[in-house]
């Protein structure tokens, strides 16, 4: 007969794994690279520390503004594949995001994003000059930022990369695809 007030349920903390998003897409929203669109909800695998795994929907997390609802500002989506942290109600199994996970803010993974981007940069600043990145031939001479071989250009920051990081399988692989690219044939295969 009464609605149960959302303060009256019972929320438990758990561990959440995303399967799926449910999203709606509203086309072009003025340009070629911004989609405009809503999340709609996401299939979540609960495992609750007691009690056995349910899969559930949980809907985006809402600010109550007076008469609106809108979707929090610090929120961010999460991604299928991710594991994060969610509250349940162990009676009607109703999911909810923990907004309080520091995996679902958009400050906070900013801020580790600008961080480890500084590091890597401290890092390539304060590191020798590389060899191997010096004999690489100046694919951008011309002063346009691009070469007439785009794809020989990303198999030979690939091949730095794995030199860098002592993978000589894939310094061998790229190599090769380098090698074939660099002859004029570029229907070979792309490096990834």
């Amino acid at each position: 007969m009464f609605r149960r007030h959302a303060s009256d349920t019972n929320w438990v903390k758990a561990e959440g794994l995303v399967v799926a998003v449910d999203r709606q897409d509203w086309g072009n929203a003025g340009g070629p690279n911004i989609e405009a669109g809503a999340i709609l909800g996401w299939a979540v695998d609960v495992r609750p520390r007691d009690g056995e795994p349910f899969r559930a929907k949980v809907e985006p997390p809402m600010r109550n503004l007076g008469l609106t609802q809108v979707e929090k500002s610090d929120f961010k989506n999460p991604y299928p594949g991710q594991v994060v942290s969610v509250e349940y109600d162990p009676a009607s199994h109703k999911v909810r995001f923990d907004t309080s996970d520091p995996e679902l803010s958009v400050k906070t993974s900013r801020k580790a994003r600008n961080e480890a981007s500084h590091a890597r940069f401290e890092e390539a600043l304060n590191a020798p000059p590389s060899a191997d990145d010096a004999a690489q031939p100046d694919a951008f001479a011309d002063g346009t930022g691009a070469s007439s071989n785009p794809k020989a250009d990303l198999a030979r920051t690939l091949i730095a990369r794995a030199r860098r990081k002592g993978d000589t399988a894939e310094v061998e692989r790229l190599t090769a695809i380098s090698a074939e690219l660099e002859h004029g044939d570029t229907s070979g295969p792309t490096p990834e």
